[in-house]
């Protein structure tokens, strides 16, 4: 039982904070610590994270320079390097692999980024007749690229359309979506 007369520290038994006052003398006060030996003592301590910084920043400078060379010269597929894709003027074929799955989903993302900035793309063939599997990514990459050369006024054309991509097609909903979108034949 507590007694109520008792003052708050003492119905504890002990402060438990009483150790700091104890070793007050060997504190060292606030404002004895500046920033400028804070600074001295950062710098000293990593002087390669700041080299690091520097070289990540020269890296990010030179590819965006790489990048502007590009955008000025205008994207050839020559100079991307993309797989299956071939471009006559304005008129480009891409022709997709025989697995379109999760597994090659960044690689084929990649190659679509490049065809889509091409800017003198004015109509995209796509053969699928190779097309033997195709999963939910290989229907959405293929969904938002016709979606996005359908906004920059690029008409797309899906051809030679096996069975299974038919049929994938029919079971995600998106048959009338790629047949209305893509000019399908």
């Amino acid at each position: 039982m507590t007694n109520k007369n008792q003052d708050p520290e003492s119905r504890l038994g002990h402060d438990p904070l009483e150790w700091l006052e104890e070793d007050d003398d060997d504190l060292v006060p606030a404002d004895a610590f500046d920033e400028s030996s804070a600074e001295g003592n950062s710098s000293n301590a990593s002087p390669s994270n700041d080299t690091a910084s520097i070289d990540a920043q020269e890296q990010e400078q030179e590819q965006e320079q790489e990048q502007e060379q590009e955008q000025e010269q205008g994207i050839e597929p020559e100079d991307t390097a993309i797989d299956n894709f071939s471009l006559d003027g304005s008129k480009g074929v891409l022709t997709l692999p025989d697995r379109l799955m999760v597994q090659i989903a960044e690689d084929f993302h990649a190659n679509l980024c490049a065809i889509a900035k091409i800017e003198v793309l004015a109509e995209l063939s796509i053969d699928a007749k190779k097309i033997e599997d195709i999963d939910t990514a290989g229907v959405q990459l293929l969904y938002a690229l016709v979606q996005h050369l359908n906004k920059k006024q690029c008409t797309v054309h899906i051809k030679n359309t096996p069975a299974v991509l038919s049929k994938v097609f029919q079971v995600s909903g998106l048959a009338e979506f790629f047949e209305k979108e893509t000019h399908a034949e």
